[in-house]
């Protein structure tokens, strides 16, 4: 079943479109949406997206060869849990991740990469894929990450620590 503007339903699998050469599968047994393909993925405008309000998903991954994670794209998600994100990444779209209120776990790439993602309260555990401690960006700015761990690669917590791009993380620990 394709879908564009229609909102995933729960209780069944489901997938469709959400880039030109991007397709979504979801998996309800599983409760994970995995995104594949090549290319970006479609930027949507708030509420217009497959995925909005869809409280069943718990878990996204998105494959290699995906370049960027649309506008709006899990907007509403509550129930999202955790995503992970490969290399192929290099941009993440405003309010991709806005009101996802359950997110927990982020992995992110260790490719340079224009992200925005929001303040979350529950967001509680960070791990980016290889080293990134000297990335200068305000990706995780505020307060709200101070509540949160950031993992990070064996030997290179005072890295992270003296980095203007991690000083919110109160809690660096690194991977064994």
């Amino acid at each position: 079943m394709t879908s564009f503007f229609r909102p995933l339903l729960a209780g069944a699998d489901e997938s469709g479109t959400c880039g030109d050469n991007v397709t979504w599968m979801y998996s309800e047994a599983k409760q994970t949406l995995t995104i594949f393909g090549s290319g970006d993925m479609f930027n949507y405008g708030s509420g217009f997206t497959p995925f909005n309000n869809c409280s069943n998903i718990k878990k996204v991954v998105i494959e290699s060869g995906i370049s960027s994670i649309g506008s709006n794209v899990f907007q509403n998600c509550s129930g999202l849990t955790s995503i992970t994100i490969p290399n192929s990444v290099t941009s993440i779209g405003e309010g991709a991740f806005q009101n996802c209120s359950g997110l927990t776990s982020i992995t992110i790439p260790n490719s340079e990469m224009n992200i925005e993602i929001p303040g979350s309260t529950s967001l509680l555990s960070v791990t980016p894929n290889e080293e990134l401690y000297d990335y200068d960006s305000d990706i995780f700015s505020g307060e709200t990450y101070s509540k949160g761990t950031l993992y990070v690669p064996k030997g290179t917590k005072d890295l992270y620590t003296r980095s203007c791009g991690w000083w919110n993380f109160l809690k660096i620990e690194e991977n064994s």
